[in-house]
């Protein structure tokens, strides 16, 4: 497996993509390690399980959406990357945990040098993620920066590059101001666009409440959910009730 700096890259036999346009890439903690907040609500087997479920929906939504020609995990973790080989992903491994924001840059230096010319980030826990949001985003026009933020403005749910190193990711509290300073400071055009399916993000026991409570409504953003996710909240749903 050859060394590319900090990082080892992988890729899925016979599935892996190359490509000189537009890369997917998704950075995933170990899913033992990740969603810290949700612990006062989820035990840890619970909480793997629930981050798994989410990457895989957004992973096959990626997959699947028209205009993307390659796909990457990047993590810090072998079980993470076998995970995202088992999949037809590529893996970029990390030397060691290094911050969403560094290992999105690394991983995006190598995808540049791997011929990628447009890179959009999706963080890995999307539970409404799908084919068609991100479809619409890889046929918005470049050069430049495409962000989609939370529900609330201020973080992060989607971050298109053209070129890839447009502007640096910057990840974690108030990204969302971050990147639109970056594109200013650079003389980067910024569009900010409202995509629903990818503004709905899981960080807290708040979130995980809501996410339970639009599946039961019937809301129409939960036919996105896929049959494992949506088994898994309505279970976790039950558990936190008979609690």
């Amino acid at each position: 497996m050859p060394e590319q700096g900090l990082y080892r890259v992988t890729t899925a036999g016979s599935t892996a993509q190359t490509t000189t346009d537009l890369w997917v890439l998704i950075p995933l903690k170990d899913a033992s390690e990740a969603k810290s907040r949700l612990a006062s609500v989820l035990p840890p087997a619970a909480r793997a399980e629930l981050v798994l479920a989410m990457a895989d929906q957004v992973i096959a939504a990626a997959k699947a959406a028209h205009g993307v020609a390659g796909l990457a995990v990047v993590s810090a973790s072998p079980t993470i990357a076998a995970f995202a080989r088992e999949r037809g992903a590529t893996a970029i491994i990390e030397a060691g945990e290094t911050g969403m924001a560094a290992a999105c840059s690394a991983a995006i230096a190598q995808l540049i040098r791997d011929g990628a010319q447009r890179v959009l980030i999706l963080p890995a826990d999307l539970p409404f993620a799908n084919p068609a949001a991100i479809a619409a985003l890889a046929a918005m026009p470049g050069p430049g920066v495409i962000m989609v933020t939370d529900r609330q403005g201020k973080g992060t749910n989607a971050l298109l590059l053209d070129p890839p190193d447009a502007i640096a990711p910057a990840f974690g509290t108030n990204s969302a101001y971050a990147h639109r300073a970056a594109a200013a400071a650079g003389g980067i055009a910024l569009t900010a666009t409202a995509e629903p399916a990818l503004q709905f993000d899981i960080d807290t026991a708040e979130d995980l409440a809501e996410l339970a409570a639009l599946l039961s409504a019937g809301d129409p953003l939960a036919d996105r959910l896929s049959p494992a996710l949506r088994a898994l909240i309505r279970e976790t749903d039950r558990s936190q009730s008979a609690g």
